[in-house]
């Protein structure tokens, strides 16, 4: 079991709907899963974290799957990305290569798992 993370943009503060785009998945004693998205909004990490930087920015915000998303209840972004990254702190050569996205859809991108399918 785990938690998942999501940005959501183009917030509508009167019906309370916004739309939704999953970040990843972060389970107890596992690494962070990053959602690769088709590589449409970014292709690594570094440039997953310019992009929030920016959508935040415009109004976006970060939610888990825990919480109604409303724009008061966002989760910062350094705190965020502090799961992330402290997922990935001691836990030795755990690197793997999956290859690319064509067969299990998997890929270790500079040292940062991802997914590009759908996954809860």
């Amino acid at each position: 079991m785990g938690t998942n993370y999501y940005l959501i943009k183009n917030f509508c503060h009167s019906c309370n709907r916004g739309d939704k785009i999953h970040l990843g998945k972060l389970s107890h004693g596992w690494v962070f899963s990053l959602q690769y998205n088709n590589g449409e909004y970014y292709k690594s990490w570094p440039e997953m974290k310019r992009w929030l930087k920016k959508e935040l920015k415009k109004g976006g915000f970060i939610v888990d799957e825990e919480e109604k998303p409303t724009h008061d209840s966002g989760i910062d972004l350094q705190v965020f990305m502090n799961r992330v990254e402290d997922s990935y702190a001691d836990k030795g050569n755990i690197r793997e290569t999956y290859g690319s996205f064509g067969g299990n859809q998997k890929l270790w991108i500079g040292g940062y798992k991802f997914n590009n399918y759908e996954f809860s």
